[in-house]
């Protein structure tokens, strides 16, 4: 095979006056020895069903939630038992009755289940559904065991696989179950650890029995202190932990907890799992986890989490980020990556944006300094095109100069561009080079920032499912000088089309999706219509004028206070280019609250 050194002159990282550390920021990348897959479900989040859900009526939050590129994560599923199995379909917990039971209704927020199928497989994503809860009929009025009749609950969840499984065969087959969701927490459970470790063996022996390769894990505890997580969890492990096939837990921490204990808290516990008789390779899927602070510093921790997590990735099935959809608990934190409406929440989606290209193969990269974190990857998609990937990120607090040198298989890169995506506190940065300039790759990385390289051909997608590196049309960006606006108020904005193509583009630039009456001044010198060549880019001011109050729409779910609501109406506005050559490109929404001086009663989605 053929290795082209490649080193490169990165002439368009702005170049920054700080004072130089004494730290080597020598970088290496060697795209052509490859170290075994990635496991992309380190980078994942929890919440799929609803984002399906809610798209319905928001379309643009599904492009929002696909350029994250969920392929490969898990998809957990809250499956109740009230909505499959409303009432007891029989005597005889070992047959199904089918004409009284309802899959097409079992998945929390899915009314389409077919639809919502397809939705996993177009994304290539694995399905894991999560059984859990009682229902009235099986209620047995004793706190300590309130499940009263545990094959009959036991029938529930094996109906559940066998829904997916044998009646559906073509929709995704069910390779995960979570039994039960935080059992420890008295409004969840309430029950004694004995009654749910026997919940838990009679639902794994069935399964063993009639779904042989089908894992069952649990048992997802809340980390509270006062539910005694890490006692439940070694009786777990002692009294039940032979008829699992791998773990469940919750991690929610503050500030003072670091990625790397978070990391070392996994391999404990996977640890305990691996010390049982046959469990030597058993994993921990971690189907609910955040940290409870906000700002620049979620995204230096989120940042540090996935260096950390693919230290570890062989001890890890699956990682869920608590939540997807933003989420406001009691006033007091607001969990999620991205609004209802599909505006990115900056300190939690761009990070995990960032690694939206790390596909495929793990190729060799090395760091000269423990402050310059690197991880490189190769990804050849089904119609044999190459995509070469890389994150570097500065995790130390100076500016680091950085000299990154690799090795690529292609001899030929005419045909390739690198894009390069700076995270700043200030968002994200987006720039192309042509390959012709690659020389000697030298800048310098501020505090805290990432940069991720990414080495694609323009002009077809890579993934399927989304144009996600703006492959087949211009990248264009959106962004705002506030978070709120109120009545009469303004808001500056500003819009960044790139041209990621290789050849000229001409159009020009909308703001959409803005409220009746509001009004949009754009600066006069910005001509009716611009040509890009390519990898140019091209900038546009404008101003929005809140002149009328916009129909309700939520921003997030919030519970516990109603008296919040007058802060949740979203404004959702994006910038379009409209390409007198068809390739139309549209931003991520921009997350604007409008903000009332007065509560009103509007309403609070489930």
């Amino acid at each position: 095979m053929y290795r082209l050194s490649i080193s490169v002159v990165f002439l368009c990282l702005a170049v920054f006056s700080a004072a130089r550390a004494a730290a080597d920021g020598r970088l290496h990348i060697d795209w052509t020895q490859p170290t075994g897959a990635i496991n992309r479900a380190v980078f994942g989040i929890e919440g799929f069903p609803k984002v399906f859900a809610v798209a319905q009526r928001n379309p643009r939050l599904m492009e929002t939630f696909l350029r994250l590129n969920p392929s490969g994560q898990v998809a957990r599923a809250e499956t109740w038992i009230g909505f499959f199995e409303p009432e007891n379909d029989n005597d005889d917990p070992g047959t199904f009755d089918w004409s009284r039971l309802h899959p097409e209704r079992m998945t929390r927020f899915i009314e389409d289940r077919d639809a919502f199928a397809d939705f996993l497989v177009s994304i290539d994503a694995e399905l894991m559904p999560l059984v859990c809860y009682n229902t009235e009929w099986l209620e047995s009025g004793d706190e300590t065991d309130p499940v009263g009749d545990k094959d009959e609950w036991v029938e529930f969840a094996a109906g559940v696989t066998h829904a997916w499984n044998v009646l559906e065969p073509e929709a995704p087959q069910v390779q995960y179950v979570e039994v039960w969701n935080e059992p420890n927490m008295p409004m969840f459970y309430g029950g004694s650890r004995a009654s749910y470790f026997e919940i838990f063996r009679k639902t794994a022996e069935r399964y063993h029995r009639d779904y042989p390769g089908v894992q069952v894990g649990g048992p997802a505890l809340t980390p509270a202190h006062w539910a005694e997580p890490e006692e439940w969890y070694r009786d777990f492990i002692e009294q039940v932990g032979e008829h699992a096939d791998f773990v469940t837990h919750h991690i929610y921490h503050g500030a003072d907890v670091t990625p790397k204990d978070v990391a070392a808290e996994v391999v404990a516990k996977t640890d305990m799992f691996r010390a049982l008789p046959g469990k030597e390779n058993g994993k921990l899927a971690l189907t609910e986890t955040d940290a409870w602070f906000n700002g620049w510093g979620k995204t230096q921790y989120l940042l540090g989490r996935h260096f950390a997590f693919l230290d570890i990735q062989d001890c890890i099935l699956a990682v869920m980020h608590f939540t997807t959809l933003a989420y406001n608990e009691s006033g007091k934190y607001v969990f999620g990556v991205m609004t209802e409406p599909g505006a990115p929440l900056a300190d939690t989606y761009w990070p995990i944006w960032m690694t939206r290209n790390l596909a495929g193969e793990m190729v060799q990269s090395r760091s000269a300094s423990d402050a310059i974190k690197v991880v490189a990857t190769h990804h050849r998609n089904d119609h044999r095109a190459d995509l070469f990937a890389a994150l570097v990120w500065n995790a130390s607090d100076q500016t680091q100069p950085i000299e990154l040198s690799g090795q690529l298989p292609e001899s030929n890169l005419d045909a390739f561009v690198l894009r390069v995506d700076r995270l700043t506190p200030n968002g994200v940065e987006v720039e192309v080079l042509p390959t012709k300039h690659l020389k000697r790759l030298r800048f310098e990385l501020p505090a805290g920032q990432a940069v991720a390289l990414t080495l694609l051909s323009p002009g077809e997608r890579h993934f399927a499912f989304s144009d996600l590196n703006d492959q087949e049309a211009p990248a264009v960006q959106l962004t705002a000088d506030a978070l709120e606006v109120t009545p009469g108020g303004e808001v500056r904005m500003k819009a960044v089309v790139t041209n990621t193509l290789n050849v000229a583009v001409r159009g020009h630039i909308e703001i959409q999706d803005l409220p009746a009456g509001w009004g949009v001044d754009a600066l006069k010198q910005h001509p009716p219509q611009v040509e890009l060549q390519p990898w140019q880019r091209y900038e546009m001011n404008v101003t929005l004028r809140a002149d009328a109050d916009p129909p309700p729409m939520n921003r997030m779910a919030v519970t516990g206070h109603a008296e919040l609501g007058h802060l949740n109406h979203a404004v959702a506005p994006v910038a379009v280019w409209v390409d007198a050559d068809g390739r139309d490109a549209v931003s991520l929404p921009v997350d604007l609250a409008y903000v009332k001086d007065e509560p009103d009663d509007h309403p609070q989605p489930e």
